[in-house]
């Protein structure tokens, strides 16, 4: 019998990893299960997911930690409420802490399940705010994130890592121009790269800094910073761009902005950097390993449990600008221990972190959580 679930999202860009995230779930879910998808208003999510067969529908969601929302989050809960009355909804899952009261306060109304997917490192604080504890279950991107909450979520809590395709992600790459050619990057030049938008935890400065420290020591080396500002609190392009000069790198770094070919712009990379302070999960260093991309990262979170310290990348402390550099230095002056990280990532991705895994283990959860609710 087919179930219907309603996957809910408070934005549809398509621009972070959590739209790419329920993207890539919604393509490969178990057909038992028909989609139906909210969020406030079209995008590029919104798109996409509309081309997967999913149902789509539009609702504002009012901040839910306003008071003078208090009339429009009544309405806009008893609308969702009737929303999944009438299209027979049997679990509601939010793709994000920001929507969760609405689902969580549907989903009591109709006895129904409610999950929330968790994207980011959130205060207990603000989870509890946000009505996230009150889920049937919980699902985090890593274990970092579970290790935050354990001991306050008192129900179900599961880790279901980001998946992909290896295959197709190569496949999209090979697409595109050559990143190298079109920035005329000489072929003799190594790359090292970053993708990421720019949020100060991403810590794109402490890229630069030690970028001045490789740059010092090796000349043939071209630095590409992938991505762009996406709100207020974030660092803007010339705030980057002003601290490059300051550094002494003006000149020594492409800027590329916002990119839509990133699978192309990681192909071109020797090396790929993600120096965050924190990171829930760390999606492009998967990326860049399925592209057989050697990669540098912090031990932030994610970083720590995608790569094998050594054997599959390199891992480093968050802050530890110079312990960054020498292991790109050394990446650098050693081809062949660069190309055995690559290969080396690439298997690491495509035994423990494709598609399959992460769908098999989603269609686990809501078969649990469904067979739960007509049991009892």
């Amino acid at each position: 019998m087919q179930k219907n679930i309603l996957f809910i999202h408070h934005v549809t860009t398509f621009s972070g990893g959590a739209e790419k995230y329920l993207n890539d779930l919604v393509s490969v879910l178990d057909p038992r299960y028909k989609v139906f998808f909210i969020s406030q208003e079209p995008g590029a999510l919104s798109e996409r997911l509309d081309k997967l067969g999913a149902f789509l529908h539009f609702q504002k969601f009012p901040a839910f930690r306003k008071i003078k929302n208090f009339l429009s989050k009544w309405i806009a809960a008893r609308r969702l409420s009737k929303f999944c009355s009438a299209h027979d909804i049997h679990l509601i899952c939010s793709n994000c802490y920001r929507v969760t009261p609405y689902a969580v306060i549907a989903a009591r109304a109709l006895a129904i399940p409610s999950v929330t997917i968790i994207h980011d490192f959130v205060s207990e604080e603000k989870l509890k705010n946000f009505y996230v504890f009150d889920c049937a279950l919980l699902v985090t991107v890593s274990k970092g994130l579970s290790h935050a909450w354990e001991s306050a979520f008192k129900r179900e809590m599961v880790t279901v890592y980001n998946g992909m395709d290896t295959e197709q992600f190569i496949q999209q790459a090979n697409k595109e121009k050559s990143f190298r050619q079109e920035s005329g990057i000489p072929t003799g030049h190594k790359i090292v790269g970053m993708v990421g938008n720019f949020a100060p935890i991403k810590n794109h400065k402490l890229f630069l800094e030690a970028m001045k420290i490789v740059a010092a020591s090796c000349a043939d080396v071209a630095f590409v910073i992938v991505g762009d500002s996406l709100g207020v609190e974030n660092l803007s392009l010339q705030d980057l761009k002003n601290e490059a000069k300051k550094i002494g790198l003006e000149g020594k770094v492409i800027f590329t902005g916002h990119r839509d070919d990133v699978p192309s712009i990681l192909k071109s990379f020797d090396i790929c950097v993600l120096p965050s302070a924190k990171e829930p999960f760390g999606r492009v260093v998967m990326e860049a390993m399925a592209m057989g991309v050697a990669v540098v990262a912090t031990d932030s979170g994610g970083p720590g449990e995608i790569i094998e310290d050594g054997i599959s990348g390199i891992i480093r402390q968050p802050d530890d600008c110079p312990g960054i550099a020498q292991a790109v230095l050394a990446l650098l002056a050693d081809d062949q221990r660069r190309k055995e990280l690559g290969v080396k990532g690439q298997e690491r991705v495509r035994r423990s972190f494709n598609l399959k895994n992460t769908v098999c283990r989603f269609n686990d959860i809501f078969e649990k959580l469904l067979d739960k609710k007509e049991g009892c």
